[in-house]
């Protein structure tokens, strides 16, 4: 039987601002300078390098956008798979209405499409932060979704065929229900892409023990689970306790990103090698809002790795299977750059750590802690 791999969420417009000034005087306001437009633009939440944070966004600011092109988490990621394999059966359910730009380039690349209508599609604004190489972004609110059409239990049907279905950032816990629940009976390998759309209680209890494979940016982590983490590898470290027969992958932008295989006691750190990074770094200063969907391509290469066997690269990549995942999504994460110079696994470089105590999860791990 053929393999099918999927994914679902919620596609977005993304809306680059190359030559914007984006500052945030305070947590709660971020100014947006585009020269003859300004705005003051309150934020829901502080804006770091390279997060993402829900403004109230003026129909005004649009105007002034240098292009636009379809984005969402589990669009990126299903798009980056097909760069992988180039045969393998790929299937995308989107929660939101149709959008133009976004069945355009699903269709071209031959990725079979549901859509389930639950709301028009958002808007984002996409900025390149020069100082720090990385882009910032500014999410318009999510609408409240409509009613479920008719056909949706046929839809889900349909998701649930492939063998494995990321579920990028789903809004939604009618869908994550149904797809969380295949995975319990295995059903389908799920590949959990944190959120904050989803209560912290229902993704520890709901989702993430029936999850294959767990990712996470790591200013993502805190906010998903709604505890305060000290680091990333604290991050890993709850997550694994949530979700112990998982591959955890926590990304980290530049650096790379933290990974526990869970054949494996140690939590390894995958990064470019220093020299390899200035490159890319440098090839990143003309337009740093490129980053944006780089965390999404790393889960569709660690997804079709650990399915598949296939990546970007070439060679052995690692003995633990994680580790050539982390390997794999971080190739894919810089080809979403479209970084001209080529990558190979010796272009890494991987650090084991010593293992983060179980008691850590047992003993503090608790939403409202």
């Amino acid at each position: 039987m053929a393999k099918i791999l999927a994914a679902t969420g919620q596609a977005a417009l993304d809306h680059h601002f190359r030559a914007a000034k984006l500052t945030t005087p305070s947590d709660s306001l971020a100014q947006v300078d585009c020269g003859p437009g300004k705005f003051s633009i309150p934020i829901r939440r502080p804006l770091s390098s390279g997060g993402k944070t829900v403004a109230e966004l003026p129909a005004e600011l649009f105007a002034y956008a240098g292009s636009v092109t379809p984005g969402g988490g589990a669009l990126n990621t299903i798009v980056q798979a097909r760069d992988i394999d180039a045969g393998v059966e790929l299937r995308y359910l989107d929660a939101g209405e149709p959008a133009a730009p976004v069945s355009a380039l699903l269709d071209e690349l031959k990725i079979e499409t549901r859509f389930l209508g639950l709301r028009p599609v958002p808007q984002n604004a996409v900025f390149g932060c020069r100082a720090a190489g990385d882009k910032q972004i500014l999410k318009s609110p999510l609408a409240s979704p409509n009613r479920l059409p008719s056909d949706f239990d046929d839809k889900i049907t349909w998701l649930l065929q492939a063998q494995a279905v990321c579920a990028n950032s789903v809004k939604d816990r009618m869908v994550m229900t149904r797809i969380a629940s295949a995975a319990a009976r295995e059903k389908v390998r799920l590949y959990s892409v944190m959120t904050p759309s989803l209560a912290p209680d229902y993704l520890m209890e709901a989702v993430l023990p029936w999850s294959t494979a767990v990712i996470s940016g790591a200013d993502e982590a805190g906010v998903s689970l709604g505890v305060r983490f000290a680091d990333a590898m604290e991050a890993v470290g709850a997550i694994r306790g949530l979700s112990q027969t998982a591959f955890v992958f926590v990304t980290l932008g530049k650096n790379g990103g933290l990974v526990a295989d869970p054949s494996e006691q140690a939590v390894f750190h995958v990064r470019l090698r220093t020299a390899v990074l200035d490159d890319v770094q440098h090839w990143l200063a003309a337009d740093p809002s490129s980053t944006c969907g780089c965390g999404d391509s790393f889960a569709a290469g660690a997804m079709v790795y650990l399915e598949t066997g296939l990546s970007l690269l070439h060679g052995h990549l690692h003995e633990a299977p994680g580790v050539a995942a982390a390997l794999s999504g971080s190739a894919t994460a810089v080809a979403r750059l479209l970084y001209p110079g080529a990558i190979a696994p010796v272009d890494f470089e991987i650090h084991e750590y010593p293992p983060i105590p179980r008691p850590y999860q047992e003993a503090r791990f608790r939403h409202g802690a």
